[in-house]
């Protein structure tokens, strides 16, 4: 598809997400494209598993993985990645917003003028203190931390910033959890022990408590 065509189909989803019903659009994922939907993908199938309601999934990509997903609950929106893209993020009516996109607010996305509770994946096992920017994670109102390392990491943050208290779910590692799964059925067929195999919070940090 060629820019003209992608930018005259992002406004109309985008005209298309601001139609619906707020009681259809109270949680929003959005993607930025199919490289960082592995880490997206398990949030996103629990959570229309768990709740018999209306999600908008909305992505920057036409090839992403998300919008092959057929569930009668979930409403698909693409937005690009220029002009409409942030336009759509400046005006957002939302509950709750869904991402793995570091650095919200700090350049073209910014937070909505409206009240939207924004809810950050990680897409990373690493530190949160070597490979992102200062101010990555300041203007999320919840975190979602892959293993302890991560809850410490937000913890002192905030305390050596002064910043607000965030929200943190220990929600472990989607790619790493999807990883054990395929490993654990392969192990399955074959009848082989996997006292090993545990989920990616366990698998990463054994027993430990935060």
């Amino acid at each position: 598809m060629n820019r003209v065509l992608s930018a005259i189909k992002s406004l109309l989803d985008v005209i298309r997400f601001k139609n619906l019903p707020k009681e259809k659009r109270q949680v929003t994922f959005y993607n930025e494209g199919e490289s960082y939907w592995p880490h997206i993908k398990g949030l996103l199938l629990a959570t229309l598993e768990k709740k018999n309601k209306s999600v908008c999934y909305v992505s920057s990509s036409l090839d992403d993985p998300g919008f092959m997903i057929n569930n009668p609950n979930l409403n698909k929106f693409f937005i690009g990645a220029g002009f409409v893209r942030n336009y759509f993020f400046q005006s957002l009516e939302t509950d709750i917003m869904i991402m793995t996109m570091p650095d919200l607010h700090n350049y073209q996305i910014k937070r909505s003028q409206q009240k939207v509770h924004y809810v950050y994946v990680q897409h990373s096992l690493a530190s949160l203190h070597t490979i992102y920017k200062h101010g990555a994670f300041d203007h999320y109102d919840t975190v979602c931390a892959a293993g302890p390392h991560h809850v410490r990491e937000i913890k002192a943050i905030e305390e050596q910033y002064s910043l607000p208290r965030k929200n943190i779910i220990k929600l472990g590692y989607s790619r790493l959890d999807n990883l054990i799964k395929t490993t654990d059925k392969n192990l399955n067929l074959f009848n082989i022990k996997k006292k090993y195999l545990k989920k990616s919070w366990l698998l990463l940090h054994g027993d430990q408590k935060v």
